[in-house]
């Protein structure tokens, strides 16, 4: 076998379960029935049921504001959540939570959507995982959309404040988003919204962005909480490090604050999961 052929998509992946005559199921693979349910069920769901991908992100929005909440020791940040702005005709969504301190100001956009399975695993052909990479960029957008509506002063609650501003995408789902790739796909996706003028080229410049996963979005606000946003931000999405991944970079940068400091944010309520499951 090939290693071009291990990686192909296997079609007992999406579909382990096989149908025999008289209606006899058959799984040759027993272990691929939990990754359906983790993996491709999920999808199954967020294509054809509209309600559950809404509240299944409302639910992923939600937990990361608990995340900033128990990370944010003696109150040093200032969190505030989602608000509608603009006008009755053409409402619009703030971005979902603003987090201050005293050093710069995070816009943290949640989105709980995974990558898909053959853009992770099919290597015979690039297309799959353009296609991820395309999605992600449009994380992006929206969240430089948003930002440049808050500059501009359109939000209610949150206005400038001549401290720097950090746009991060936070993802349920680790995507792996580090690399050339990544700069490549979202500079081609931004290109012709920077020629419409509703973005401008200089502000793309000044706004730099970062994609995280949610486990090293509790990391990172941890390390904030004791250093400040802007001392972590602004080495982050330096020329250096902004394509790196945030746990790396952290790892090199802020290694005695992660051993002094960082913690389980959900480690009670992990135990308790785990209570109810021993019998």
């Amino acid at each position: 076998m090939t290693l071009i052929g291990a990686y192909n998509l296997n079609t007992l992946r999406s579909h382990p379960l096989i149908l025999l005559n008289k209606g006899t199921l058959f799984c040759p693979i027993p272990p691929l029935i939990l990754r359906r349910l983790t993996e491709g069920l999920y999808f199954d769901l967020v294509t054809h049921a509209d309600r559950f991908s809404q509240g299944f992100g409302a639910a992923y929005q939600d937990f990361v504001g608990q995340a900033l909440a128990k990370a944010n020791h003696g109150g040093v940040f200032t969190v505030l959540g989602e608000e509608r702005y603009g006008t009755r005709g053409q409402p619009k969504d703030s971005v979902d939570w603003i987090v201050t301190d005293r050093t710069g100001t995070l816009f943290v956009e949640c989105k709980a959507s995974r990558m898909r399975l053959r853009g992770r695993i099919d290597l015979t052909s690039f297309s799959a995982i353009q296609v991820e990479l395309e999605r992600l960029a449009d994380f992006v957008i929206q969240v430089y959309l948003t930002l440049n509506d808050a500059l501009g002063g359109a939000y209610r609650r949150w206005k400038p404040n001549g401290l720097p501003v950090y746009p991060i995408v936070c993802t349920l789902d680790d995507w792996q988003a580090f690399g050339a790739p990544i700069q490549e796909t979202i500079d081609r996706r931004l290109a012709p919204i920077v020629a419409s003028g509703r973005l401008a080229e200089l502000f793309v410049r000044e706004h730099p962005y970062t994609i995280c996963s949610i486990r090293e979005f509790e990391l990172a606000i941890q390390v904030m909480a004791r250093t400040g946003i802007a001392p972590v931000m602004s080495h982050k999405t330096n020329e250096e490090h902004q394509h790196w991944a945030m746990h790396a970079f952290l790892s090199r940068r802020f290694e005695h604050e992660i051993r002094a400091h960082a913690v389980d944010l959900f480690a009670a309520e992990y135990d308790a999961i785990g209570a109810l499951r021993r019998p």
